[in-house]
């Protein structure tokens, strides 16, 4: 595809209040077929219930973990594609503890939560001022009210 083309193919990508809308609908599709309801469920996602931060940045991607009082998602919002995708949801406690592995590229890092094998790529410019591991860690931990 040449570079005119696919610029025109790429959309702008979601704001943080998008993906955060996106990550409730996906909980209710989620609620609604499990319970097969008649009438459709709303989320169970408050929207101030629901932390977000951006975790990894390229020229046409951009990954999202987010947060609420019981799960942590990963959502991939790609320029390319008609809608994000959301890649994992866990158990907020089963996504501690979080390894940064720095030593990937120049540009990019490695993350891993608790017990899960899966690698994540991060961008160490979004985590300039401190490590990811510490600043991820701090975003999962339970806040006091």
């Amino acid at each position: 595809m040449s570079g005119f083309l696919a610029a025109l193919s790429q959309r702008p990508f979601l704001h943080e209040e998008q993906i955060k809308k996106f990550v409730r609908q996906k909980n209710t599709d989620r609620i609604n077929s499990l319970y097969k309801r008649s009438i459709e469920a709303e989320s169970t996602i408050r929207p101030g219930d629901l932390r977000a931060m951006l975790t990894f940045i390229t020229e046409k991607r951009q990954r999202w973990l987010l947060i609420d009082e019981w799960a942590a998602y990963i959502v991939m919002d790609d320029r390319q594609w008609e809608k994000p995708q959301l890649q994992w949801r866990g158990k907020l406690e089963a996504a501690l503890p979080v390894r940064a592995d720095e030593a990937f590229s120049e540009d990019e890092g490695v993350l891993t939560f608790g017990d899960n094998q899966k690698k994540w790529l991060y961008s160490k410019k979004l985590f300039a001022s401190r490590t990811a591991e510490d600043v991820i860690s701090e975003f999962l931990s339970p806040r006091d009210n």
